[in-house]
């Protein structure tokens, strides 16, 4: 099977999810720390919230993106483990904004870091019906949103946000069309 190159910062999202769960439990102020009763609560109720949000994410991909995900996780697990951790340094590299965005999938995480600025910070009351919009396009419509996102000044991305939702999905296709010809 054919690795496709496109889809290792999302696979290694997911095989690395582990590692977000670690915590230091150290403590930078001067005060005493935390007995072990209270920093294992903390950290097996830490564990647990990420566990649910992964499983959140994982729950709203598409079955074509979860079956994407399984064969890039297939594939990287028949890799040798030299060329492995040679992609787990790679992903390593990646900027936070990056790596979280691919937790989104493979198609909206590809297109996540000129997205993130205009939809990374919507209001929690906002973020179900943001994603299901931006999960709702195809690629091409995507990318051109993508580069509208790109070019769209602070002070306006709360109107972009507002007008793409007033918008049905046709009229959005529409328009994102128009606005990159």
């Amino acid at each position: 099977m054919r690795l496709d190159v496109r889809l290792l910062p999302l696979m290694l999202s997911i095989v690395l999810l582990g590692a977000c769960t670690d915590t230091s439990g150290k403590r930078v102020d001067s005060a005493a720390a935390p007995d072990a009763d209270q920093a294992a609560a903390f950290e097996s109720a830490e564990k647990s919230r990420i566990a649910k949000q992964q499983q959140a994410l994982w729950s709203a991909l598409s079955d074509e993106e979860k079956s994407r995900v399984r064969a890039a996780a297939q594939a990287f697990s028949n890799l040798p483990r030299d060329k492995q951790e040679q992609l787990r340094s790679q992903y390593d590299a990646l900027d936070d904004v990056t790596r979280r965005g691919y937790l989104l999938g493979p198609q909206l995480g590809e297109a996540w870091p000129h997205l993130q600025p205009v939809f990374g910070y919507v209001p929690e009351t906002e973020r179900a019906a943001t994603l299901t919009m931006l999960r709702g396009l195809d690629r091409e419509h995507l990318y051109a949103l993508e580069r509208v996102a790109w070019r769209t000044p602070v002070e306006y991305r709360d109107a972009l946000r507002a007008k793409l939702f007033a918008m049905s999905p046709a009229q959005r296709n529409a328009w994102l069309f128009d606005q990159n010809q």
